[in-house]
């Protein structure tokens, strides 16, 4: 589901993309919308990106940092995580 920047993730979704779109307003060329993945009915275990711009949901832990470019632009500082299902 793809969203405007303006907008943020619903409780129990994360970020995983962001990018950008003439939709959400024009002008630079910098992300302005994002991709948002719910959570819910995942089993235990499972392991998924995050973008940093979200906050994992209870029940989900942080399992390692880094970047990619899916996550936003500029530099290599770790923008996006995996993280994992606990309970």
């Amino acid at each position: 589901m793809g969203a405007c920047a303006s907008s943020i993730a619903p409780s129990g979704w994360v970020d995983v993309s962001w990018y950008y779109t003439s939709s959400c307003g024009t002008g630079s060329f910098t992300p302005n919308a994002h991709t948002i993945k719910q959570l819910a009915g995942y089993p235990v275990g499972t392991t998924t990106l995050a973008c940093g711009s979200s906050i994992a949901p209870p029940g989900w832990v942080d399992v390692s940092w880094y970047y990619t470019s899916s996550c936003g632009t500029g530099s290599f500082t770790p923008n996006a995580r995996t993280i994992k299902r606990i309970y």
